[in-house]
């Protein structure tokens, strides 16, 4: 054998692919089936399988608004800490920012610590557990 060795020779490939779907692809022949009967039962699937579709979509809408009201206030509570916890609660308006949470709750708590009279909302921090989220957050 020589050193050389011809190198193998290139694959060709045919440009299908299997997974995908065909179905607005023209045919002639399907063009000419769906004149006749069984064409007619293929529109008649299809039109039914839109409407399940549209029936679902409207249904899970619905759903998700009763479950989860868009617009509607959240009973938050907190706790100030300053070497002990003292807990208050608040109502806040869903899509509330986290200043405007700190403010609110700045408010409620001047009423009972003076060191928090010149305090502002950005002076505070919002934290939960391990995760602490600065006032610019949404």
């Amino acid at each position: 054998m020589d050193s050389q060795t011809e190198p193998p020779p290139e694959t060709v490939e045919s440009g299908i692919q299997p997974e995908l779907s065909i179905i607005f692809v023209p045919n002639e022949e399907a063009d000419q089936s769906s004149n006749t009967e069984s064409g007619n039962k293929q529109l008649g699937r299809f039109l039914r399988q839109i409407s399940t579709q549209t029936n679902l979509e409207t249904r899970y809408t619905k759903r998700s608004e009763f479950v989860r009201p868009k617009n509607g206030d959240l009973a938050i509570v907190f706790s100030y800490w300053n070497g002990s916890g003292h807990r208050r609660d608040t109502r806040m308006k869903k899509g509330s920012t986290i200043v405007q949470f700190l403010a609110e709750a700045l408010e409620i708590l001047r009423k009972d610590f003076t060191e928090l009279k010149s305090a502002s909302a950005e002076s505070l921090m919002f934290v939960k557990e391990d995760l602490i989220i600065p006032h610019f957050y949404a």
